[in-house]
């Protein structure tokens, strides 16, 4: 009885020493003082982090923080808070935090996962192979993705002529073509789209995304020695091994890397259909515009992209509402550093909320509606504005949107 007061009683005073010895700094404003071990995690609940931001945002302002477990972590919110940090000072605000996910999963390697001198050859590395199979080469791409639309189109035909009754699974046919695009270059050739191996590598793939907001928790405790698998670390683990021994080492004998996917596109079809109501798909300005430019039985080319404003406007609004990447990647910070009066420690994890940018009611007025318009001036020419940063903003901001 009196070891268990007495350990209890040694967790109390460290965590007061610890708390105290943070707390002399002048740090971001948080929610309370932190428990032990979960930090704020149970004021944090389950929520929608974007819900929960919010409202930290109007209590707190721009800038607030909170802790989990030990760690302390710096959100930013609004646009000027966002660009001092990151583009201002990139040189302190450029590292990567290291965190569970990113030794076990990416094994400290990649572009988005290193930080400094490595972080730099990483990118070089990447620049340099991405120009060295044709992806900043704009006609061999599009040849790439016309060749796509076309086998994708071919498919769609063949199926609906011969399961007209049946259900299609549109996002992962969709998922399936837009990730050859990439895989097409990298590997010399594309692949069916009834490629058994690559479908089983792209659902790997595709449940390692939907599984990551799940494994949070291991960045903060050591679950993955529970018994069970409670934050899908092992099934995660599991997909990533099917990815790699089914369309990544298979391939090594001939070119290497892996593929990369987009997944924008299931939203920005859902969505242009519920815009447009009831009404015929012929109705849509977007509609209209590709067809008065270029017709129904003519493929699109880039030569034609300043004829298509609306059609570019509608892209940038697809990546402005759908919240792909709501608050980016964390960052890290080189050294202990200042920001707009506050202290942030070297070893904090900063945010950037995103979502609240592309959000803000200040900048888009009817942020929540759908509206492509918002970024066409009075003559419909296409006006691209300082708070549309769906890649962030920064030295990774800029490698993340070339890549």
């Amino acid at each position: 009885m009196i070891e268990a007061l007495l350990l209890v009683f040694g967790v109390a005073a460290g965590s007061l020493v610890w708390w105290f010895s943070r707390h002399r700094r002048r740090l971001p404003p948080s929610p309370g003082i932190p428990l032990p071990f979960l930090g704020h995690l149970q004021m944090l609940g389950v929520s929608d982090p974007r819900e929960v931001f919010a409202s930290m945002r109007k209590k707190y302002g721009e800038i607030f923080s909170f802790y989990t477990g030990s760690r302390l972590v710096v959100v930013l919110n609004g646009y000027e808070a966002i660009h001092e940090a990151l583009v201002k000072n990139s040189d302190v605000f450029s590292a990567r935090p290291e965190t569970f996910i990113s030794r076990h999963m990416a094994h400290g390697q990649g572009i988005l996962n290193t930080s400094g001198e490595h972080w730099q050859e990483q990118r070089r590395f990447t620049e340099r192979a991405m120009r060295g199979i044709g992806i900043n080469d704009t006609s061999a791409m599009e040849a790439k993705v016309l060749e796509e639309v076309s086998a994708l189109m071919d498919k769609l035909d063949k199926t609906c002529d011969h399961t007209a009754d049946q259900p299609l699974n549109l996002p992962e046919l969709f998922l399936a073509s837009i990730s050859n695009v990439i895989v097409s270059i990298i590997y010399g050739h594309r692949f069916d789209l009834d490629d058994p191996a690559y479908c089983k590598a792209l659902r790997a793939l595709n449940n390692c995304f939907k599984n990551f907001g799940n494994m949070q928790p291991l960045n903060v405790f050591p679950m993955r020695y529970l018994p069970g698998d409670p934050c899908g670390f092992h099934e995660c683990v599991d997909n990533m091994n099917t990815l790699e021994s089914t369309l990544v080492y298979p391939s090594w004998t001939s070119t290497s890397k892996s593929c990369t996917t987009v997944s924008p596109m299931t939203w920005c079809r859902h969505t242009c259909w519920r815009w447009s109501g009831n009404e015929a798909p012929a109705s849509l300005p977007l509609w209209t515009e590709i067809v008065e430019n270029i017709g129904k039985d003519q493929a699109p080319s880039m030569a034609k992209r300043l004829a298509l404003p609306y059609t570019e406007a509608t892209i940038l609004e697809v990546q402005r509402h759908a919240d792909v990447g709501p608050m980016g990647m964390p960052h890290g910070l080189s050294r202990d550093t200042e920001l707009r009066g506050y202290d942030i420690p070297s070893d904090a994890m900063v945010v950037a909320n995103l979502h609240f940018v592309h959000h803000d009611p200040e900048v888009w007025g009817d942020p929540e509606v759908f509206r492509p318009e918002r970024f066409l001036d009075a003559e419909g020419c296409l006006v691209r504005s300082k708070y549309f940063i769906p890649y962030s903003v920064g030295k990774c901001g800029v490698a993340q949107q070339k890549i």
